[in-house]
């Protein structure tokens, strides 16, 4: 079959893919062979003086290729090893694959780490943003590229993606950022205000600074000097430390087609940032494919592959394979008879605003014509256990019930501290038990609104200030519940959770009493998007 056949042929079924396969994840090196060029540690030139460290993977043919940059702070030399839940920072696809398919990759370690021994790792800061620049430019102009060059990788791979569009270098002809965030602060950080302690900790200890230290001979003193969890911890607020490393506040700038994949498996990281990064590029091609499953094991099929390649095809071979003009939107709704659905548009324009309102029997329709209050008093005695919640219900729901988009909690609380953390939880409830759906964090004190950036369903918070509360006095917050698509099936329930935290983002120091207000002046909600059946 023709490569143009080949790409030509409409849209991958992808399979849900829960899980890695049984077995045991072999080291997988890759070695020049009759048809494949490796060139290890090539300098890359930076504008400045400076180098990165690149392996160049390009077919053996003498011919212009397509590239394919490959860049992050995670080292190239542990690039051998398998792509398993033991080592989640193998992000980067099989290299002899794309090679395979007519692709030049050129993967580097980012300034400052793993092999580019030279300056400062700059946690996707300006530094690291005109290092990519400079390493695209640097990839079109080599004999054996066409010009062209896109970006491949997961995660790390992915964000750097979105902030190299943003600054515009000519040769990016197109992006695909699988599983990868837009805002430091609200996607991996900050959420809602709320410190992610366990993913930020544990990162920040393995992901960056063992992977690029724990070796000898030592790396020079230079390498992976930034201290991730302290600058992370000192800049509480949102501002220019985080700011000018989210490609967030400057998508309007992307001016080559993106294809967005998420998975809505990683509420707390990269969920947020491929949806919203998605919804803010009107103004290119674009596609979002939002996936169910396990994002690293789903990144490494075979079928996802041949999608992404079909993007590549499309914008860096010319090849006219129609991609652009399929329906742009592809989510897998989870729950009761799960699958893929194509939708002409994101958010879904058909969506329902349901509203769901607290009440002392439940969740419900009609809201309560007397004011009601349940408190949660902490730190439990038994809080390795239990930390406590309070949780409404639906009544056993009459039909299957599809949510599809962003949520909202509307909320009214008071305190007799000067804080009330807010850590939400959506789940559907059956004979067999619980399965969360997604979740939402939100600091009372940080409860103002950004206007111009909040919809109907999706508050945006500046987080650039605190108004500590006043003990007693009760206030209206509104808690964003990061986006799902989820069919609830007829006869089960629909459970909204509220704490004062949870097990993956920093407690703080606060024992008191917080209170949740409902019914008459304190119209607490929930928004739900509902797709008509």
């Amino acid at each position: 079959m023709s490569e143009r056949d080949a790409s030509a042929s409409g849209p991958i079924d992808i399979p849900f893919t829960a899980e890695f396969p049984a077995g045991v994840g072999r080291a997988h090196p890759v070695h020049p062979t009759d048809t494949l060029v490796v060139d290890r540690n090539v300098h890359v030139p930076m504008r400045d003086g400076g180098w990165l460290a690149a392996d160049i993977y390009r077919p053996r043919v003498q011919a212009r290729h397509p590239v394919l940059l490959v860049a992050s702070g995670y080292p190239k030399k542990l690039d051998h090893l398998p792509s398993n839940p033991a080592y989640r920072f193998r992000e980067t696809s099989a290299f002899e694959w794309w090679v395979a398919h007519g692709y030049a990759v050129v993967r580097t370690d980012a300034r400052g780490s793993g092999e580019s021994t030279n300056g400062q790792w700059d946690f996707f800061g300006p530094g690291e943003q005109c290092d990519l620049y400079d390493s695209i430019e640097w990839a079109a102009s080599q004999p054996w590229a066409n010009g062209r060059v896109g970006m491949l990788g997961q995660s790390y791979f992915a964000q750097v993606q979105w902030l190299a569009a943003v600054n515009r270098p000519p040769s990016l002809a197109c992006i695909a950022p699988y599983d990868g965030l837009v805002d430091i602060y609200r996607d991996l950080a900050w959420h809602g205000g709320l410190f992610s302690q366990e993913f930020v900790a544990n990162w920040a200890a393995r992901q960056i600074h063992l992977n690029n230290l724990a070796f000898e001979p030592q790396p020079p003193a230079n390498v992976m000097r930034f201290d991730v969890l302290g600058e992370l911890i000192r800049h509480r607020l949102d501002g220019p430390f985080y700011r000018t490393r989210s490609a967030f506040w400057r998508l309007s700038d992307i001016a080559v087609p993106v294809y967005s994949i998420g998975a809505w498996e990683k509420v707390r990281l990269h969920t947020r940032g491929n949806v919203l990064g998605y919804e803010r590029i009107a103004h290119v091609p674009r596609k979002l494919l939002m996936l169910g499953g396990d994002a690293q094991a789903t990144f490494h099929t075979e079928p996802l592959m041949r999608e992404l390649e079909r993007w590549y095809a499309r914008w860096l071979k010319g090849v006219d394979n129609g991609i652009e003009r399929e329906a742009p939107v592809r989510i897998y709704v989870q729950g009761k008879n799960a699958g893929f659905r194509e939708e002409a548009q994101w958010p879904i324009a058909r969506a329902r605003v349901t509203e769901l309102y607290l009440r002392p029997d439940g969740l419900g329709p009609e809201q309560p014509q007397l004011e009601h209050v349940r408190s949660l008093e902490y730190p439990r005695n038994d809080f390795l256990r239990d930390m406590g919640s309070v949780a409404f219900e639906t009544p056993p729901l009459d039909a299957d019930t599809e949510v599809s988009g962003p949520i909202k909690l509307v909320l009214f609380v008071a305190s007799d501290q000067r804080e009330a953390d807010i850590a939400v939880t959506l789940a559907e409830h059956s004979a067999a038990g619980s399965t969360v759906v997604t979740r939402g964090w939100q600091k009372a004190s940080q409860r103002a609104l950004e206007p111009s950036l909040s919809t109907l369903l999706r508050p945006f918070h500046p987080h650039q200030s605190e108004e500590p509360l006043t003990p007693g006095e009760v206030y209206e917050v509104e808690i964003e519940i990061w986006p799902t698509s989820w069919r609830f099936a007829r006869g089960n329930r629909i459970v909204l959770t509220i704490g004062n935290g949870d097990r993956t983002h920093f407690y703080g120091f606060k024992a008191g009493r917080d209170s949740y207000h409902f019914g008459g002046r304190f119209p607490s909600r929930l928004l739900l998007p509902v797709i008509p059946a």
